[in-house]
């Protein structure tokens, strides 16, 4: 699945405290740009609202921070920590995430659009009401996720977790788990989420008890 990468301009700034930054960027109503946000560390910071373009975090820590209704356009995160930060209401295009933590990240009602998820743990998070497009999940950890209500268009996963997954009203349709660790997710009485995904024979046998049936050995 093609996906469009970040466009990155061949130079950036250098910065190791984003709040400095979005404190003049929010009064002003301004938006941050081609910036390197290299080992910031941030700890229950507002940022709301905040839009940022064209940049890179590396190796930072944002705490239990706030980003509700912040923009992230052509923004590459590496080796970040977002950990128990909220991001109810983001927008995220053109964004890649590599080998990040966004454990019990608080992020309802997003909005992603061609996104690269490679080696990320989104584990305990919440992404009900997410809707997301142009999706590529690559060797990351969803386990334990809440999905529900979720749009999920065009997202493809290879070599995932989705354990105890709550995909309530959910549509999975045209979602191959084949390559995936699949188990336990939690779906309607009728199972109409799983309709039309595509699982292997292992994945299959352990789904059916979601229904009551035993397999004959």
């Amino acid at each position: 699945m093609p996906i469009y990468p970040p466009r990155m301009p061949s130079s950036l700034v250098r910065c190791s405290q984003l709040s400095d930054l979005s404190e003049r960027a929010l009064a002003e109503e301004s938006t941050l740009s081609q910036l390197l946000i290299d080992h910031a560390q941030e700890n229950r910071f507002d940022f709301s609202a905040l839009e940022i373009r064209a940049s890179r975090f590396e190796n930072c820590t944002f705490s239990a921070c706030r980003f509700s209704h912040a923009t992230f356009i052509d923004v590459c995160f590496e080796n970040c920590d977002f950990s128990n930060s909220t991001f109810t209401d983001a927008y995220f295009e053109r964004c890649q995430f590599l080998r990040c933590k966004y454990i019990g990240a608080q992020m309802q009602d997003t909005r992603w659009k061609s996104v690269l998820i490679q080696g990320t743990s989104f584990e305990l998070a919440y992404l009900d009401g997410a809707k997301m497009t142009d999706i590529i999940m690559d060797d990351s950890n969803f386990s334990n996720v809440s999905w529900s209500e979720a749009n999920l268009k065009k997202v493809q996963n290879l070599k995932c977790r989705f354990v105890r997954n709550n995909f309530f009203q959910t549509a999975l349709a045209g979602m191959d788990f084949s390559c995936s660790e699949l188990a336990a997710p939690i779906v309607s009485a009728s199972g109409a989420e799983l309709k039309d995904c595509e699982i292997n024979a292992l994945q299959a046998a352990d789904l059916i008890t979601l229904w009551g049936v035993k397999i004959k050995k």
